[in-house]
């Protein structure tokens, strides 16, 4: 479905690492699982219902001109973009610490792009959200994801595509769902973020007073020995203590029953959709509709 195109060479191998190491884990015991009614969530779609349909666009990957700990980034526009001039929702990832380049010249050599998370999954021809987005996935080659050059990333992405500044949403796994509560945490209002979905992360006390204005969705596997859901201000726990300061919107946090670290190949793909049989909120309409439910302005 993608072409990878530009100065760069991409040379993907294969599909594996540490960051996957239980991509296979289910959320679902083998009893027959229970459901929940899907929500229809009210979006307002006065700025999306001319977008034309996604029938699969292109990818290209690109090196920023003054890298830092960010080196570069792919972009995904969605197939119409070039037949009309309309702005389009745009969808920041950020990747985990499984996800390291080697950057030799003017070359990126990666041993996969992982098919549970969104480039991935436009790799493999399975994003298939009902809306249209841009898809920005950000490639780090440092020990976190610094908050500036996200908000840096994104007024570059902002003044090369035709980006809905309204509707900029952050999601990201493990080091990349840090980067999320973090950008948010760490700026307060002086940022891009209409909501934010972090996966597998964890944040910490003196970031709470700043994510009491965006919208949260968090989800965690509840076995995490890597970051504990319930502790040190995972998922959990950091939720409970923002809903406790009567945050703009309530914060709401997913938890799988018997899954790892890997709680994103499961909620990326939407496949467990209307499931109930997960801890707290439950999974009953797909991130990227809730994500349209929310408007910066």
């Amino acid at each position: 479905m993608n072409k990878l195109v530009g100065t760069v060479l991409i040379i993907l191998i294969i599909f594996t690492s540490c960051e996957e190491e239980d991509a296979d884990n289910n959320p679902i015991s083998n009893d027959p699982p229970t459901y929940v009614a899907i929500s229809q969530p009210t979006i307002d779609t006065s700025d999306l219902h001319y977008l034309p349909s996604d029938t699969g666009g292109v990818q290209e990957f690109h090196f920023l001109e003054n890298p830092g700990s960010i080196i570069g980034y792919y972009s995904y526009l969605p197939s119409g973009y070039d037949s009309n001039d309309n702005n389009y929702p745009m969808i920041l990832f950020l990747h985990g610490w499984g996800i390291r380049p080697d950057v030799v010249g003017d070359s990126v050599y990666y041993d996969r792009i992982p098919p549970g998370e969104p480039p991935g999954m436009i790799q493999q021809g399975n994003w298939d959200p009902e809306y249209p987005f841009i898809v920005i996935s950000g490639l780090l080659d440092g020990p976190y994801w610094p908050h500036q050059e996200i908000h840096d990333l994104v007024t570059l992405t902002i003044e090369k595509y035709r980006i809905n500044t309204d509707r900029i949403y952050l999601t990201g796994l493990s080091l990349g769902g840090g980067g999320c509560w973090y950008y948010v945490g760490e700026r307060g209002r002086d940022n891009y973020a209409a909501a934010i979905v972090p996966i597998s992360a964890r944040g910490e006390w003196r970031i709470i007073d700043n994510l009491l204005e965006v919208p949260i969705w968090a989800f965690h596997g509840e076995d995490d020995s890597t970051v504990p859901v319930y502790d040190n201000y995972g998922s959990a726990q950091l939720v409970d203590s923002i809903n406790a300061r009567n945050p703009v919107t309530r914060a709401r946090v997913t938890v799988y029953p018997n899954v790892g670290h890997n709680a994103w190949t499961n909620t990326y793909n939407s496949q467990y959709v209307g499931i109930n049989d997960f801890k707290r909120t439950p999974f009953e309409m797909s991130i990227y509709n809730w994500m349209l439910q929310y408007k910066k302005n």
